[in-house]
């Protein structure tokens, strides 16, 4: 099956579906962190 980021092989575990989901973590961890600051506030 071809890759269209180039990558020969995907490593064990790691399904598009997997990596979608550890990028799109990856993105909104700092948005999180934020949101969680703001909403601490009194």
């Amino acid at each position: 099956m071809a890759n269209k980021k180039g990558q020969s092989r995907v490593p064990e575990g790691e399904t598009k579906e997997g990596r979608f989901r550890r990028v799109l973590n990856e993105r909104l961890k700092p948005l999180v962190k934020r949101f969680d600051q703001i909403t601490a506030m009194p």
